[in-house]
């Protein structure tokens, strides 16, 4: 299941709401049938357009999920909001209908108004990344540029692309139209220092007990209570209002030991609780064999997964067939780390340096096909 299905699969589960749902909702029941004479009929009888499901779902936004061309027309015609929101995820019909390549029905959309730069509330996703991913998308994708939608927009997560969600796909075609509307096919994601951002989680969490251990000090009913929902909110304000400071994260970081970090586990016969010089010294081994992660491009992601023709699409348009993730890993390793020998192949027939080693361990490509475990 995609991100918008598993989101929206959960609102529907959870149930979850601000208000309580229409228990049987006459405009709700026909959209999702697909029956445009029953919506005519209803609307005409003055049903509601914006009615919606608990989930924040509306008629719209099922019209564009499914794809009901008429249906959407009609709903648009009687006044539905086309920039809606689900209340998880913060959904817009315009997500829905790009992440179901229903182009007929985007163009209504932005015809009605629709939010071309809307993006979801937990990953900042855009439609321009719902339809990069879809199968048979590219005129969904072709589409929202000739609209002025930005192409190289990054969503909030990891700072992936459009064109990074279409080669992790294998979308050739969609590739193409977006490398047509000049994306970078170089554009990495974030890169992060596994090391620094285990220091500044570290102190976000100590941030939030201290906050919780404060609150509890100051009540009357005493320091092991549960929080209310208020309080709740109140620690993990405090917590917030570190991890948005970068002077706050700066400040911890400039005395930064990875040293720090290093885990003291009491030997086997050292009494709990007690000290002693027959400590074990132990830092997880993840710390020191991945340094940084991120820095992926699109031809990565095609490496990763094996997208043969995605990888030359990318590669004909000027990806740097030797451009390396985070942690040094170029193209050409990836697609061996993950089995892909016919796109290694491909890779070396095109030019790709064999030589490359991750910054780390100094793992090579010979060395990764040479491991039984990978290879």
């Amino acid at each position: 299941m995609d991100l918008t299905g598993a989101v929206l699969a959960f609102a529907l589960l959870t149930g979850a709401t601000n208000a309580a749902p229409p228990k049987d909702s006459p405009l709700l029941n026909a959209t999702k049938r697909g029956d445009a004479v029953a919506v005519r009929s209803l609307l005409e009888d003055g049903a509601d357009p914006n009615v919606a499901q608990g989930d924040g779902l509306t008629a719209l936004h099922l019209a564009a999920q499914q794809g009901s061309l008429e249906i959407a027309r009609l709903l648009i015609g009687s006044g539905a909001n086309v920039k809606a929101k689900t209340r998880i995820g913060d959904y817009t019909p315009l997500h829905l209908a790009s992440g179901g390549a229903h182009t007929s029905v985007v163009r209504a959309l932005i015809d009605a108004g629709a939010d071309l730069t809307a993006i979801t509330s937990r990953t900042g996703v855009t439609p321009l990344h719902l339809a990069a991913k879809a199968l048979n998308g590219e005129s969904t994708v072709r589409t929202l540029p000739e609209h002025g939608v930005a192409v190289d927009a990054r969503e909030n997560a990891a700072g992936q692309t459009a064109l990074m969600f279409a080669a992790a796909r294998g979308r050739v075609e969609s590739i193409r139209e977006l490398l047509s509307y000049d994306a970078d096919p170089v554009i990495r994601t974030e890169i992060v220092d596994v090391l620094k951002r285990m220091t500044i989680d570290r102190e976000a969490e100590g941030r939030l007990r201290e906050a919780i251990t404060e609150i509890r000090r100051n009540s009357v009913d005493g320091t092991n209570r549960a929080l209310n929902d208020a309080e709740v909110q109140a620690a993990l304000a405090a917590q917030r209002e570190f991890l948005s400071s970068e002077e706050q994260i700066q400040a911890l970081l400039a005395d930064f030991d990875p040293d720090d970090l290093a885990i003291r586990r009491p030997a086997w016969n050292t009494p709990s609780g007690y000290k002693s010089e027959n400590q074990i010294l132990a830092r997880p081994q993840f710390e020191t064999l991945v340094g940084k992660t991120g820095g992926m491009t699109a031809l990565l992601h095609a490496a990763r997964e094996g997208h043969i023709e995605a990888a030359v699409a990318l590669l004909d348009r000027g990806a740097d067939i030797n451009q390396v993730s985070g942690d040094g890993s170029s193209p050409l390793l990836v697609a061996l780390l993950n089995g892909r020998f016919d796109l290694a192949m491909r890779l070396i027939e095109h030019g790709a340096d064999p030589n490359l080693t991750t910054n780390t361990d100094g793992i090579s490509p010979l060395f990764a096909v040479l491991q039984t475990q990978w290879a």
